[in-house]
Formats: structure tokens, C-alpha cells, sequence
């Protein structure tokens, strides 16, 4: 059977439970890594989720994979499309996790990868972060969304479907980048927004001990994602 190479620029909550999730199925597969912190990269390796560290986002090692996942912050992850650029096999599949997808096929389009991208955003997560919150089973019957343009290969989609449904247990639905802004922003950014309000303005109210003492369930699961790195 072929081992399939993975390469990973960003390890955190999405990132790592991702890679997680992928040696947990396929454990014979090759994992790739790079992310700015050092020590989360020692952890990755000493965890076994990945076989090897990057030293940089150009580092040649990121050649040899069949997919690169942008788990990263968004501006990172477009910073990070100028370096790639000249480092990816044309056979490799570019993707990313993040929330937002206009942006990032705009930016992917002028890097001149257009036709390496599939996007994919997993709805799924919770309000920890980094690498110490990465969990396999976070995905775990979660919907995916994946973002295709009217050019994309079909090998390529079919490569990251099948990676999402058979590898690691998950569903998705297919849908242009416009669309799917659209969706996320009603339901993911608009109600972090609101989130954050509710936190501001109980954090500025005089009476906010005695309001926070009678805080019940519905206090905090609307509240629960403003905890979250915005």
C-alpha cells in the first residue's frame, strides 16, 4: 500500500486533533510538521502524531507530501501561500481548516495554486486552543464543509472527501467559498460576536458578581465561545 505524506503548517486545537485523527486511522501514513513554537513541535514528536519537523514553511521536506493542511490563523496561513508557491509538487493537494474561505481562494489564486486547492473547514471544536487541547476524537461525526471552484479537479475533491468520510469518520457537504462565508458568518462569527458582547457588558456592570452568582445554563452556553482566541 502507498504511504501518503502529510505536511501540517500549524499544530493547534484543529490542527493537532487533526493529525491526531489521521495516525490514529492510517497509521502507516507520514506526518510533516511545522509551527512556530518549538516545543510543540517536540511534543507532536514525542506524542508519535508526527514523524518529522519542519524547520521553516519552505523546508524542501514539504515537496514530498500529497496534501498540505494551512491549520494556522488565517493571515498566517496566506503568508504562508507565498513560500509554498515554489516548494509543491503540482500533484500536491492544498487545503485549509480555516472558518473563512473567500479570502483564502482569492489569495491561493494569486499565489498561482488554484488548481491544488480544496478547502475544508470542520464544524467542529470547542473554546480551548493549541496544541495541548488537540484531540482525535474532536471530528468525530462532525459535519465538514468543503469548498470547491468550477475548475477543481475531481481527483483532487474525491481525495479530500474520502480522507474526511472513510479516514476519519466524518460528513460533509459541498459548496462555493461565497456560500459558505455567508452560512459561517450567521452561524459561527456573528454569534462569537455576540458572545463577546455579553462578556463585555457583564465584565462593565456594577452588579456583575450578583449577576455572574445567578448565571445558569443558558448564561453560559451562550457565552461558552467567547472564551475562544477571536
Amino acid at each position: 500500500m502507498e504511504q501518503n505524506t502529510y505536511g501540517f503548517i500549524g499544530l493547534g486545537l484543529i490542527g493537532g486533533s487533526l493529525a491526531k485523527a489521521l495516525k490514529r486511522t492510517d497509521p502507516s501514513c507520514r506526518i510533516l510538521a511545522y509551527t512556530r513554537a518549538r516545543a510543540t513541535l517536540e511534543e507532536a514528536l514525542k506524542a508519535q502524531a508526527v514523524d518529522a519537523a519542519c524547520s521553516s514553511v519552505d523546508d524542501p521536506q514539504f515537496a514530498t507530501c500529497s496534501c498540505i493542511f494551512l491549520c494556522a490563523p488565517v493571515a498566517t496561513n496566506i503568508s504562508a501561500l507565498r513560500v509554498l508557491k515554489d516548494i509543491v509538487s503540482p500533484d500536491c493537494i492544498l487545503t485549509d481548516v480555516g472558518s473563512v474561505k473567500g479570502m483564502v481562494l482569492s489569495q491561493v489564486e494569486q499565489a498561482g495554486l488554484g488548481e491544488c486547492y480544496v478547502g475544508a473547514h470542520p464544524m467542529a471544536g470547542n473554546e480551548l486552543s493549541g496544541w495541548a487541547a488537540a484531540d482525535p476524537h474532536l471530528y468525530d461525526g462532525a459535519l465538514w464543509a468543503i469548498t470547491v471552484r468550477p475548475t477543481t479537479a475531481y481527483r483532487r475533491f474525491l481525495t479530500i472527501a474520502e480522507l474526511i468520510v472513510n479516514d476519519c469518520g466524518n460528513r460533509l457537504i459541498v459548496l462555493d467559498s461565497d456560500t459558505h462565508d455567508r452560512a459561517a458568518g450567521l452561524i459561527s462569527h456573528m454569534p462569537h460576536v455576540v458572545a463577546t458582547s455579553l462578556i463585555n457588558e457583564l465584565v462593565d456592570n456594577h452588579d456583575r458578581n450578583i449577576a455572574a452568582a445567578l448565571a445558569a445554563g443558558s448564561w453560559r452556553d451562550m457565552t461558552r465561545v467567547a472564551l475562544t482566541d477571536p
